[in-house]
């Protein structure tokens, strides 16, 4: 049967400010995480093969994602790094393969190796979050991973914005169903227009 695993801000009188290394590594009826705002950082593997885990709530409080922290987490859809967050380490959320939608902050200034991806012949296709000009855009382009790039920078309100707004993709599939970065797009190739009438 699932578990829901909500890990509270004291244990023993102490203020729980880290999940540990490997604290609930292979736990495999975890279905939901909740992560208390008192964690600055979540260890390596601490959350490593929970193939059931659906839900994760990340604490506002959070700096660092360790080395596979939530890799193999294959039921894992939506991901929220929550402002403030600065390090994602080598395979974070790798073969995450259900991952669909991740919104990182422009606070995060490293990201290590395949934080995304999986192995073999599994695919991930799972859309970035972003806003423009952070330190993840250049990531993504230095890995060849094709991202949105939302100015609005949660997953929820992106994944809002896309219902209803598919016929946009069919015109500019490029930008991958974003009614944001759709309607960007328009305003700047009409502000193009309008320089190139006056000139």
């Amino acid at each position: 049967r699932g578990k829901e695993l909500d890990i509270p801000e004291t244990v023993q009188g102490h203020v729980v400010t880290r999940a540990a290394p490997f604290a609930f590594s292979r736990q495999r009826q975890i279905t939901a995480v909740s992560i208390p705002n008192t964690v600055d950082s979540i260890g390596q593997e601490a959350f490593y093969i929970c193939p059931s885990l659906q839900q994760l709530k990340l604490p506002t409080r959070l700096k660092i994602i360790g080395k596979n922290a939530f890799n193999y987490c294959r039921a894992l859809k939506s991901v929220i790094v929550p402002t403030g967050t600065i390090h994602i380490d080598r395979h974070a959320f790798y073969d995450c393969t259900a991952l669909k939608t991740i919104s990182i902050p422009d606070t995060v200034g490293f990201m290590g190796e395949k934080v995304f991806g999986a192995d073999g012949d599994a695919k991930v296709e799972c859309t970035i979050v972003c806003r423009q000009d952070p330190y993840v855009e250049h990531y993504t382009k230095e890995n060849g991973i094709s991202a949105p790039l939302c100015e609005d920078g949660t997953a929820l309100a992106h994944e809002a914005m896309h219902k209803g707004y598919k016929d946009y993709a069919k015109l500019a599939p490029q930008i991958m169903q974003c009614q944001f970065c759709f309607l960007g797009m328009l305003k700047t190739a009409a502000e193009t227009n309008r320089r190139s009438a006056r000139s």
